[in-house]
């Protein structure tokens, strides 16, 4: 069994079988307090609302669409698409690690949880913003118009509002690659990190109260054309050990 270090405070996980034992972790620092479950996922972190994998295990096709994926945490906040002409496709491989991924149109496909869910909240997703570069493509929002919505404001920058808002620095990586990213909305104590890259600002002070893929919290404006491999939210923000961990599975997973 292998022993992974999280800093004081957090919570304990569960045992890690050997199916994870030929994979490198990262340094971490002691106490090594505690082991998580192989495969080891990011829900396995404390606080976890809500986890998005389109996989063949959690994915309900209608033909080649997507109607439903699975919520992971056991919490039953699986995103969900009843109307048939707006259900996104799921495509099996060619993702990130060749994994699998669901795509919106552009136009007006979209997934959509609706729970309690206030800031802060930590949103991770492994996501490709916009298959064309293109500009103003919502990637997520809340389960409310503009709860968390983050979408893609140049061909190379993102940004995020919620009441306020702000986009990353210029320059980086254009939208149409996969990347990893992650999102705290915190009020004042905000940021984005794509790819590694970190620019803090203020959110505002609007709350997710839930989750929606590839569209505006509306349910119908600046539908995105951009895909996912994963979204994971989390009820506070991830720090320290827990986000050395989260960095390594998504690279571990995704290559990325």
């Amino acid at each position: 069994m292998i022993g992974i270090g999280l800093a004081p405070g957090i919570a304990r996980g569960k045992a890690w079988g050997t199916a994870a034992a030929a994979l490198t972790l990262p340094a971490l620092a002691a106490p090594v307090v505690a082991a998580v479950t192989a495969p080891f996922r990011l829900h396995d972190l404390p606080n976890c609302v809500v986890s998005i994998r389109p996989r063949v295990a959690t994915v309900t096709l209608n033909g080649a669409d997507v109607s439903q994926v699975d919520d992971e945490t056991g919490l039953g906040n699986h995103v969900v698409q009843a109307t048939a002409s707006k259900q996104p496709l799921w495509v099996a491989s060619g993702g990130p690690n060749n994994k699998s991924y669901v795509e919106g149109d552009g136009v007006d496909e979209f997934l959509r949880a609706a729970f309690a869910w206030t800031q802060p909240a930590h949103i991770f997703v492994v996501a490709m913003p916009s298959a064309t570069d293109g500009i103003n493509k919502a990637l997520y929002d809340g389960g409310v118009n503009n709860g968390a919505l983050f979408y893609t404001a140049t061909s190379t920058q993102m940004a995020c509002y919620a009441g306020a808002g702000f986009t990353e620095a210029a320059g980086g990586t254009h939208m149409n690659t996969w990347s990893k990213i992650d999102t705290l909305w915190n009020g004042a104590a905000s940021y984005i990190r794509r790819n590694g890259v970190t620019k803090t600002g203020n959110v505002g002070a609007n709350n997710p109260s839930g989750i929606i893929l590839l569209m505006r919290g509306d349910q119908a404006s600046n539908a995105g054309d951009g895909a996912f491999a994963e979204a994971v939210g989390f009820s506070s923000e991830v720090t320290g050990n827990a986000l050395a961990l989260a960095d390594w599975y998504i690279a571990t997973e995704y290559g990325l």
